[in-house]
C-alpha cells in the first residue's frame, strides 16, 4: 500500500497549509526518520497479510506522523494511512463518523475529552476514546512582528495576558470553534479574568468582544493577514508554527511572545479510538504505530520540526532566527473539559447577533451630580457609549429617551430606529449627545418599559438575541400610566403566550432614589435582570453582562 499523506476534503485550507513542510525542516525530518529501524526484526517472520490503520493527525504533527510510519513501520504488516485534520473537525466527525480513526494524534487532551461527552450521547455504540501520555508539545505563545513585540513589552518584561488584549496592538485569535490555538487562548482568559465560581465577569465578555470580531479561521489566516495589517497584528499560535514561518521565510519574520502569569502547552497526543467490531489485529497495529512514535528517533525527528518534548524542554538551543527561546515556558495545568465547555457558551453568546433597544431615562432628576463630576445623564450618556463601542458592527440598536410628556400622549421618544450599529456610530454618538439637554419632567416608567417590550415583539428577528436595556434614577411618577400589577401580569402573559420570542428587560437603576425592587421585579417577568449602578464601570458591567445572559435565553 503506498502511504501517501493525505488531507480530508473538509479540512480548512489554512489548516493544511500549516503542515511543517517546509524544505529544511521536513527535511530534517525525513533524515531523522529515515535512520529508524523496522519494529519487525528483520530476521523475523515475514507478514502475510498487511493490517489496514487508519491514522488521523492533527496538521501541524501529520507530516512528521507520516514520515516516521514509513520509515518505522513494515508496510508489509502495517498499511498506515495518515491523515491531516483538524483537532476540532476531529471531535465533531467521532459523534457521527462510522469509519473512525483507529489512532488520532490531537494537538491537546480537551478535544479527545469533549468527543468522548459527545459520542457518549449519541449512537448505540460509540467508539471508545483513550488518550495516552503526549509525544511532544508546544506552548500557546503570542505572535507579532519584532517591531510589534517591543511594542508589547513596552513597560518592561514580559506583558500579561490582559495587556496583550487591551495593548498598542490589534489583536485576533483563532476560532474557538474550530482551533486549538483558539480555545486554548480563551481558557487562560478565562482562568485570569473569571469568577472564583467559573462564571465569566464583564470584563472577560470585554475581552472576548475585543479580539472576537475578526477572529480567524486557521491560523496561516492570521499570518497572512499580519504582512497588510496597519497598527500591526498580534495573535496566538503554536510556538513551533513560529519556528516553521520563520524557517520558511528564511529570517526572524515573527518572534513569540511569552505572557508572564504563564500559558498552556498544545500537547500531541496518541488517542486510540476503538469501536466494536473493528477488524482483527487494529488494536496491536495501533500499538505499534504508538510505540514507533514515542522511539528515539521519532523523538529527534519531533525536535528538528520544531515540537519540545513532552517535559516542556528543547534539545538544543533554537538558531538566531528561530523567534523563540530555548527556556521552559511557565505552563498552567490544562483546564477541565467542564471549563472548555463553559466558555464555549460565553463564545457562542458573544458572536451572537443581538438587536438592543437602550431606554434612557431623562427625568429632570437625572440632571442631579452622580458624584464623579458629572450628572446622572451625562453619566449615563458615556457609559453606554463606551459599552456600545464593544460591540460588533453588525449589531442592531435603537435608542429612545423618555420622561413624562417627552411626546405627550407618551412618555417616550424615538432618537434612533433600530439598526446596524457599523454604519451608524457617528450619527448615534449624536443622539447620545443629545440626552442631556432633554432632561425633564417625571418618571414615565411603566408605560415606556410596556411599549419597549412592544415594540421588540413586534419587530422580533428570530436570529438575534432581541434585548431591551433601561436606565433610570427614579420610579414610576406617571399616575395616568398602567399600574404595576397590571404591567407585570401583561408582560408575563405575553412571555407565557409566544415563550419561543422572548424580549428581556435589563434594568440598571442610577442614585439613591431608584425604586430597584421595582426593577427586579420588571426584570423577573421576562426573563431578564436587574443591575445597581453606583459608577460608569458599573454601568458598562451591565451592558456586557447583558451578553452573557444570552447564554441562557430564554430560561434563565
Amino acid at each position: 500500500m503506498n502511504n501517501t499523506l493525505s488531507s480530508s476534503p473538509a479540512a480548512p485550507a489554512g489548516d493544511r497549509s500549516m503542515l511543517v513542510g517546509t524544505g529544511a525542516v521536513l527535511g530534517a525530518v525525513l533524515v531523522a526518520a529515515a535512520s529508524l529501524i523496522a519494529l519487525r526484526p528483520p530476521d523475523g517472520p515475514a507478514c502475510t497479510t498487511a493490517t489496514s490503520l487508519k491514522v488521523v493527525a492533527a496538521p501541524a504533527v501529520a507530516a512528521t506522523v507520516q514520515a516516521i510510519t514509513r520509515s518505522e513501520i513494515d508496510a508489509s504488516c502495517v498499511a498506515v494511512r495518515v491523515i491531516a485534520r483538524s483537532s476540532a473537525d476531529t471531535a465533531a466527525d467521532l459523534a457521527e463518523d462510522t469509519d473512525p480513526p483507529a489512532l488520532w494524534i490531537a494537538d491537546s487532551a480537551i478535544w479527545p475529552a469533549l468527543a468522548r461527552e459527545t459520542a457518549a450521547t449519541r449512537g448505540a455504540a460509540p467508539p471508545a476514546i483513550e488518550e495516552h501520555p503526549p509525544i511532544a508539545l508546544s506552548p500557546l505563545v503570542v505572535v507579532a512582528a519584532p517591531r510589534d513585540a517591543e511594542r508589547l513589552g513596552a513597560g518592561g518584561g514580559a506583558p500579561s495576558w490582559q495587556e496583550l488584549i487591551a495593548g498598542p496592538v490589534d489583536t485576533t485569535i483563532g476560532d474557538p470553534v474550530v482551533t486549538t490555538e483558539g480555545l486554548s487562548t480563551l481558557l487562560v482568559v478565562r482562568r485570569l479574568l473569571g469568577n472564583p465560581d467559573g462564571t465569566p465577569r464583564p470584563e472577560l465578555v470585554g475581552a472576548l468582544l475585543t479580539v472576537g470580531q475578526d477572529a480567524v479561521s486557521s491560523m496561516q489566516l492570521a499570518y497572512d493577514r499580519m504582512r497588510t495589517a496597519d497598527n500591526g497584528l498580534a495573535f496566538t499560535a503554536s510556538e513551533q508554527s513560529v519556528l516553521a514561518h520563520n524557517e520558511a521565510a528564511n529570517r526572524p519574520d515573527v518572534v513569540a511572545v511569552y505572557p508572564r502569569e504563564g500559558t498552556v502547552a498544545m500537547e500531541y497526543l496518541p488517542v486510540r479510538v476503538s469501536r466494536p467490531g473493528e477488524p482483527a489485529g487494529t488494536a496491536e497495529a495501533a500499538r505499534v504505530v504508538e510505540e514507533a512514535l514515542r522511539s528515539s528517533a521519532a523523538t529527534a525527528a519531533l525536535r528538528a520540526a520544531g515540537f519540545r518534548s513532552p517535559d516542556g524542554l528543547f534539545a538544543g538551543e533554537p538558531p538566531a532566527a528561530a523567534g523563540v527561546t530555548a527556556a521552559r515556558p511557565e505552563l498552567v495545568p490544562l483546564p477541565r473539559v467542564d471549563e472548555a465547555r463553559e466558555v464555549l457558551r460565553t463564545w457562542g453568546a458573544v458572536n451572537l447577533d443581538v438587536r438592543m433597544l437602550v431606554v434612557i431615562d431623562v427625568s429632570g432628576s437625572m440632571d442631579e451630580a452622580a458624584g464623579n463630576g458629572q450628572t446622572r445623564i451625562e453619566l449615563a450618556r458615556d457609559a453606554a457609549l463606551t459599552a456600545l463601542g464593544l460591540y460588533p458592527d453588525s449589531t442592531d440598536v435603537g435608542l429612545w429617551a423618555f420622561s413624562v410628556g417627552q411626546r405627550p400622549p407618551d412618555d417616550w421618544v424615538e432618537l434612533m430606529p433600530m439598526g446596524p450599529v457599523g454604519p451608524r456610530r457617528q450619527v448615534l454618538g449624536a443622539a447620545f449627545a443629545s440626552l442631556p439637554a432633554r432632561t425633564d419632567g417625571a418618571t414615565g416608567l411603566n408605560d415606556t418599559v410596556l411599549a419597549a417590550v412592544r415594540a421588540l415583539r413586534g419587530s422580533f428577528d428570530a436570529r438575534r438575541v432581541n434585548t431591551v436595556v433601561l436606565l433610570t434614577d427614579g420610579r414610576n411618577e406617571d399616575p395616568a400610566g398602567i399600574a404595576e400589577a397590571e404591567l407585570l401580569a401583561e408582560l408575563r402573559a405575553a412571555a407565557a403566550a409566544d415563550p419561543g420570542r422572548p424580549v428581556p428587560v435589563m434594568p440598571v437603576g442610577l442614585g439613591p432614589d431608584v425604586d430597584f425592587p421595582a426593577l427586579q421585579r420588571i426584570a423577573e417577568a421576562t426573563g431578564g435582570k436587574a443591575y445597581l449602578a453606583r459608577d460608569p464601570a458599573d454601568i458598562r458591567g451591565a451592558f456586557l453582562d447583558a451578553i452573557i445572559q444570552r447564554r441562557c435565553r430564554p430560561a434563565c
